[in-house]
């Protein structure tokens, strides 16, 4: 089912006449645009209706969208936006009135003065997770300015530098490659700092034999493409041998299970198994795979995620192990469900001795 039917769907069910849409990553996605705006930058609303389409918001969130059949824009001046803190409700009411609609259906709560507005389920971040054909090259294309960054700020990580000096090279990298943007500030960390999953980079300073964690993204035509691996500088003691052996044996259970048909859950159970297995169950925290979005919404690889896999589908894999105070070890593939079974977009080498 394509976007227009989806959303006429819910018209219909919910007896409403409009769609209210809040979030910049499901506007894009709706209106088919290739750009890598983020919410700094643009800070629109979007009222969906049958016959057309209305944009709402300042004179600057409008300029960075062209103009289009069936969207009507309508200026909020910049100063008013501002007070409303973004959320242009005022005028989305009297925008309302003179529709003579009644009931609105948004994606999120929101409030709009005199007017009911009932949350519904979000259709949409499904059908975004989905990679075919010309969204299926955008994303390869992102990936691979992933991989160009590697190759390059591989050459520049040297003993003594800071964690904040390697993440500074990486996002500077990122433009010099051709990425739009950034989905989330690069993550880095040395040494014990790896057995943090969310670690904010710091002045940690590199010193020999230790693991280095980097994990990015890149926005290109409106797609996210995300890749983490390994580094060490010098020789890896045996332990972290051992881990990455497990790691990359972890991978390779998922990916030989993860094909359509198959349930999204089992590909999280079968990893935990293993590391149960292994002995390192409570070594392994957060999801297995998440969905390759900008705004992370759709099907995850985790417990309890009953949704079935299907062809264009796309995750990032990513088993990990952590040890508090020691160090931790995560790989971060993309992965995309094809007709009989899958494909890993991702080609750099998963663990690297410098």
């Amino acid at each position: 089912m394509d976007k227009k039917a989806l959303l006429s769907s819910i018209l219909k069910k919910e007896e409403c006449q409009g769609i209210l849409f809040t979030n910049l990553y499901d506007i894009l996605f709706l209106l088919d645009e290739e750009s890598s705006l983020n919410f700094v930058e643009a800070n629109p609303y979007f009222l969906y209706t049958e016959e057309k389409g209305f944009l709402i918001g300042d004179e600057i969130s409008l300029s960075l969208f062209p103009r289009k059949r069936d969207v009507v824009k309508i200026k909020v001046e910049t100063e008013d936006y501002i007070k409303m803190g973004f959320a242009p409700a005022a005028k989305i009411a009297e925008l309302v009135k003179k529709e003579n609609m009644h009931l609105l259906c948004s994606f999120h709560p929101v409030e709009i003065p005199g007017v009911k507005v009932k949350v519904v389920e979000n259709p949409l971040l499904r059908l975004q997770q989905i990679y075919t054909d010309e969204r299926l090259e955008r994303l390869i294309e992102a990936i691979r300015i992933c991989e160009r960054v590697l190759e390059e700020i591989k050459k520049e990580i040297q003993e003594g530098m800071w964690e904040i000096d390697l993440r500074a090279g990486i996002e500077r990298k990122i433009f010099e490659k051709g990425g739009d943007g950034r989905p989330f500030p690069a993550r880095v960390a040395f040494g014990e700092n790896t057995a943090i999953p969310q670690h904010i980079p710091g002045s940690r300073e590199l010193k020999k034999g230790d693991l280095i964690l980097v994990d990015f993204g890149v926005f290109k035509k409106g797609v996210c493409g995300e890749i983490t691996r390994m580094f060490c500088l010098g020789e890896p003691a045996e332990e972290w041998k051992k881990i990455e052996e497990i790691l990359r044996e972890a991978r390779e259970k998922a990916l030989l299970f993860m094909k359509p048909g198959k349930v999204a859950s089992e590909v999280d159970r079968i990893v935990r198994e293993f590391f149960n297995e292994k002995g390192y169950r409570e070594n392994f925290l957060g999801v297995l795979g998440e969905p390759v979005t900008p705004g992370k919404g759709g099907i995850y690889l985790r417990p309890g995620e009953s949704s079935i896999l299907k062809p264009g589908l796309a995750f990032t894999l990513e088993p990990s192990l952590y040890f508090p105070r020691k160090g931790g070890m995560r790989i971060e593939d993309v992965v995309v469900i094809t007709e009989s079974s899958n494909q890993v977009l991702t080609t750099f080498p998963l663990f690297t001795c410098l």
